[in-house]
């Protein structure tokens, strides 16, 4: 082979080279742009500066949400909830409400009478009567109110950390405002055995 042809030769091959590196590159910042993760809004409570929502804890123990749960810091203490329920915050207070029927956050709400099936809150004067259960390893205060025609009214208080929790959850056969037809104490009495005092800083 002359020296010419492979001159033509090389070069062209080294146009090929060059064409495949400039073509891979192309493709990968396209391919990354659009797998950037986005910031996910319902995540964030920036309006409340003593809560906050997190996919995972900052702890580990008992607590530690998995693909099933999510993590909920409320005035430092630490409520581990299913995946698929919803969160309601309250804007004129601390306390807030789960909604087992429907997972989409709702933040900020003007709270002045209960809108989800579960209803908890903070730092209640309210005297709790009611039998002394434990569940997990806290002492808590536990009555069950039958209203008839399927009707049932639960209500749990507990003190974690420095604050008394008051926690309901309404049950109705017609599905009412603030109620499920569903019965979802169990699920709130695993909240309730998980509940612990968040870490300093967290």
């Amino acid at each position: 082979m002359d020296p010419k042809t492979r001159s033509i030769v090389v070069g062209a091959i080294a146009l090929i080279i060059l064409a495949s590196l400039l073509g891979s590159i192309y493709y990968l910042t396209k391919v990354s742009k659009k797998i950037t993760p986005t910031q996910n809004s319902t995540d964030s409570l920036s309006r409340l500066p003593v809560s906050s929502v997190s996919s995972s804890p900052k702890t580990g123990g008992s607590n530690t949400a998995d693909n099933t749960t999510k993590l909920f810091v409320g005035q430092n203490v630490l409520f581990n909830y299913p995946k698929n329920w919803g969160l309601l915050t309250c804007s004129n207070s601390n306390n807030f409400e789960f909604d087992p029927l429907n997972g989409t956050d709702v933040k900020n709400v003007v709270c002045d009478v209960a809108i989800k099936p579960i209803t908890i809150l903070v730092g209640s004067n309210q005297a709790c009567d009611g039998e002394k259960v434990k569940i997990g390893n806290l002492e808590v205060t536990k009555s069950k109110t039958e209203l008839g025609s399927g009707d049932i009214n639960y209500r749990w208080c507990v003190s974690v950390g420095d604050k008394n929790w008051d926690i309901t959850h309404r049950v109705s056969a017609s599905g009412s405002r603030a109620t499920s037809t569903e019965d979802f104490s169990k699920a709130v009495e695993d909240l309730i055995s998980k509940l612990q005092p968040a870490p300093q800083g967290s």
